[in-house]
């Protein structure tokens, strides 16, 4: 990164980031996606999921977890693009920010090594209407207090339909997908994603992403989807896929039998790496694997 670059990244981050917003069938704001050539390196780690049920001080745990498998042997962190949805949310009691997947690649861009090198860029669907908080010296927030975008990310993207409709949260999917793979075969920077945690959301993002020949490492003790996908891959057990999807209200049968069919006939499964938080190594290795480091 050259020395004019990261001066005007200083000086931005001090500023907060831009929120770019990009109804369907605008092309991608350059303003959004011009930010990626400025990482020190060609990579791009999609960041998906959620912490659903992980206590607080075990997603701080995981955090800390990650930063030191995404660092290289000889101290050389990642240098790359953190892809991921940015929202954040306040406690409506005490105010204060909760902590989530959500705010790992924010978190990173802080620490030392990572600053300066690794970019955080948020996508996120616009679920709710964008209100400004008037005794809050106009912060924004989604609809109230409780759900806003994190505001130490680089830039942030809100996907819509039109400025007149709501979406649901898989919405910008497709489109984040697209993304990344534009940044593949154009841009020739190499990807991956992690799976954290997550939900019926996770699941299609993981599932759609290898179709696109994107791999992905999973962390199955992070709990949820990513405990239902080590499952199905390693043990042929659809069970507990098609119950979470059942509790969440999706066409679980449907459902499984898509991601069933599309591992089964056009996956490659060497594009799916299991790594553990109680074996940080494993995550190492498939960042390594997968060309992260």
């Amino acid at each position: 990164m050259s020395a004019t670059t990261a001066t005007a990244r200083r000086a931005f981050s001090a500023r907060g980031p831009i929120l770019d917003v990009r109804s369907a069938g605008d092309p991608p704001p350059i303003t959004y996606t011009a930010r990626w050539a400025e990482a020190a390196e060609p990579t791009v780690l999609s960041i998906c999921g959620g912490c659903d049920g992980m206590d607080y001080s075990a997603v701080l745990d995981m955090f800390g977890i990650l930063e030191r498998m995404l660092t290289r042997d000889n101290g050389v962190p990642f240098g790359g693009v953190l892809f991921a949805g940015g929202t954040i949310e306040w406690d409506k009691a005490s105010g204060a920010i909760k902590t989530m997947v959500t705010q790992l690649a924010s978190h990173l861009v802080k620490r030392p090594g990572f600053a300066g090198r690794a970019l955080a860029m948020g996508h996120s669907p616009r679920t709710k209407q964008l209100v400004l908080l008037r005794d809050e010296g106009g912060r924004f927030a989604l609809n109230d207090r409780g759900t806003g975008l994190d505001p130490d990310y680089d830039g942030h993207l809100l996907e819509q339909e039109n400025s007149n409709t709501l979406v649901g949260w898989d919405f910008d999917v497709a489109k984040y997908l697209g993304y990344l793979v534009a940044a593949r075969d154009i841009a020739q920077m190499t990807l991956c994603g992690l799976i954290i945690n997550g939900g019926p959301v996770t699941l299609k993002e993981f599932f759609d992403s290898l179709l696109l020949g994107i791999p992905n490492v999973v962390l199955p003790d992070s709990g949820r989807a990513a405990k239902d996908i080590e499952a199905a891959v390693l043990r042929n057990d659809w069970g507990p896929m098609d119950g979470a999807l059942r509790a969440k209200g999706k066409d679980a049968d449907a459902l499984v039998s898509d991601y069933r069919a599309r591992l089964e006939q056009r996956i490659d499964r060497s594009q799916i790496h299991f790594g553990y938080l109680t074996n940080p190594l494993t995550i190492h290795e498939g960042f390594v694997k997968f060309g992260m480091l």
